[in-house]
């Protein structure tokens, strides 16, 4: 199925998934000692609900 898109044109609709609420993630303390370590972890270690692509 595509989608239009007013600035891209069509687009497939596998672009539009939703994976549920971005507010339900457990982010970081910024003012903790460890921020800068607790943030690499966050970002770029934690798990992918979507699965191996």
């Amino acid at each position: 199925m595509l989608i239009p898109h007013p600035l891209l044109g069509p687009r497939d609709a596998q672009e539009f998934t939703y994976l549920g609420d971005a507010r339900l993630i457990d982010r970081p303390d910024p003012s903790a000692p460890d921020a800068e370590a607790a943030f690499c972890d966050y970002v770029f270690l934690r798990d992918n609900p979507a699965g191996v692509h």
